[in-house]
C-alpha cells in the first residue's frame, strides 16, 4: 500500500493513508520517553508505520500530555511523523511542500515555493514551514521541517483540537 492519499483533501489527515485515530488500537507501539513537568505528565509513544507516508515518513510519535489535576480524558496530543532517511531527495521534499501549499496556501510567514528564498532553502535542504489553523478553542498547527542530514518531520500540534474541529472528538 502506498503512502499518498490525494482525492480533494480538506485537512492534513486527508493526505495521510494511515488513520492516526487507530494509533492505540493495537499493541505495536512503544513508550520511548516520559517526563513529569510540574503538574503535567508527558509521554511519547512511537510506532513504525506499515508503509512510507508521503513517500518519506516511516514512523509516527504521539506525545500525550496529561494534567495531574485534570484526568477527565481531555489529554492534549501532538503527532510527529518522522523519516528514517536523514537525506530526503529534493523531489520528495518538494512534493510534500506542494501538497501542503495546495491545501493551506502560503504559511504563517507568507512563504511559498514560488519565492526565490524558499526555492533556495529547498535546494539547500533547510526547510522550516508552519501553518496555524482552526478557530477559537480548536487552534492547531501543521509544521514541516527538513534539515539535510537530520531528516524530515511533519507535525500536527494540538492534534486533539484538529479532531475536535472535525467533530471527531
Amino acid at each position: 500500500m502506498g503512502g499518498f492519499k490525494l482525492s480533494n483533501p480538506k485537512t492534513i489527515l486527508d493526505l495521510l493513508v494511515y488513520d492516526l485515530t487507530t494509533f492505540f488500537y493495537e499493541d505495536d507501539y512503544e513508550e520511548i520517553y516520559s517526563e513529569e513537568i510540574l503538574d503535567t505528565f508527558l509521554i511519547d509513544y512511537q510506532k513504525k508505520l506499515p508503509w512510507l507516508e508521503m513517500d518519506v515518513f516511516d514512523r509516527v510519535i504521539f506525545r500525550v500530555f496529561t494534567e495531574k489535576t485534570n484526568l477527565t480524558g481531555t489529554n492534549h496530543i501532538n503527532v510527529t511523523l518522522l523519516s528514517r532517511d536523514l537525506d530526503i531527495p529534493l523531489d520528495k521534499t518538494e512534493n510534500i511542500l506542494i501538497m501542503l501549499e495546495e491545501l493551506y496556501k502560503a504559511d504563517d510567514n507568507k512563504r511559498s515555493l514560488w519565492l526565490e528564498e524558499e526555492k533556495l532553502n529547498l535546494l539547500n535542504g533547510n526547510v522550516i514551514r508552519m501553518w496555524t489553523l482552526g478557530e477559537e478553542k480548536n487552534i492547531y498547527s501543521i509544521r514541516f521541517n527538513y534539515n539535510k542530514g537530520k531528516g524530515a518531520q511533519l507535525q500536527i500540534m494540538f492534534y486533539t483540537n484538529l479532531l475536535r474541529s472535525l467533530g471527531k472528538l
